[in-house]
């Protein structure tokens, strides 16, 4: 199957907006400190964007998704993934006009989440040797370490 460039690169699109957005952010004569900028940008794009849209890709394109992933198709679990991944979405997206309290919410969920799902797959790999791209690819990447880059964000935030 021959994908379109937005298939094919499209989980890079927000990363990219986080990259672009913060280096704008941060050159703005009245920016915030340098980690409020990177947290909200990744928060908005990194988290926001992109569990929305994997959110609705999951409910309306769930068996493209399974397979993709590795998993059985026609599971209902799908359906759950993707209200949670809007969810998380959402939480991601009003970070950018609620205070920075706030943020604590979205990071906790999104390193809960991540850290489980990146174990799902870590375990899904030894028991079934489950390869495939959307099992150990950017997803698996991005399971792990957008928690752990918004945990140091936020840390740093506060110690600011």
């Amino acid at each position: 199957m021959k994908q379109n460039i937005f298939q094919k690169y499209g989980v890079y699109i927000p990363t990219l907006c986080v990259i672009i957005f913060s280096i704008k952010g941060l050159l703005s004569p009245h920016s915030e400190h340098w980690s409020s900028v990177l947290l909200v940008n990744a928060l908005f794009y990194g988290v926001g964007f992109q569990l929305t849209i994997a959110g609705f890709l999951h409910i309306f394109n769930g068996d493209d998704i399974a397979e993709y992933i590795g998993w059985g198709k026609g599971s209902p679990f799908q359906y759950e993934v993707g209200v949670a991944g809007i969810a998380f979405g959402a939480l991601g997206l009003l970070s950018a006009w609620m205070p920075p309290v706030f943020w604590i919410a979205p990071v906790v969920a999104i390193t809960i989440f991540g850290w489980g799902a990146g174990i799902g797959h870590i375990i899904d790999v030894h028991k079934r040797q489950n390869k495939k791209p959307g099992n150990v690819g950017f997803f698996f990447y991005w399971d792990f370490l957008m928690p752990a880059y918004l945990c140091a964000l936020l840390t740093m935030h506060y110690i600011h």
